[in-house]
């Protein structure tokens, strides 16, 4: 888990007023809506000129802020992988 994520993705959500701890659930959170869910995503990607792979992502029953950190960091690993070869 990158720490650098997980506070990127809390920064956001108190810009929101949205108080969520790391390890709760981002889907069965009451505090976060589908659609702040979606802007968040978009968010990340273009803050982190990424594209994260949304059905690793949504295939999941439980989402935390620490799980999404480590999708993230998946994601990005990827991503510059690839752009070395």
């Amino acid at each position: 888990m990158n720490k650098k994520y997980s506070k990127t993705l809390i920064h956001w959500l108190k810009n929101k007023r949205i108080n969520i701890k790391d390890n709760l659930d981002l889907f069965s959170s009451d505090k976060l809506d589908s659609f702040s869910f979606i802007e968040l995503l978009v968010y990340i990607e273009k803050k982190n000129k990424i594209v994260l792979d949304h059905q690793k992502i949504f295939e999941k029953k439980k989402l935390t802020v620490l799980q999404l950190s480590s999708i993230i960091q998946k994601s990005e690993n990827l991503q510059n992988k690839k752009k070395k070869t």
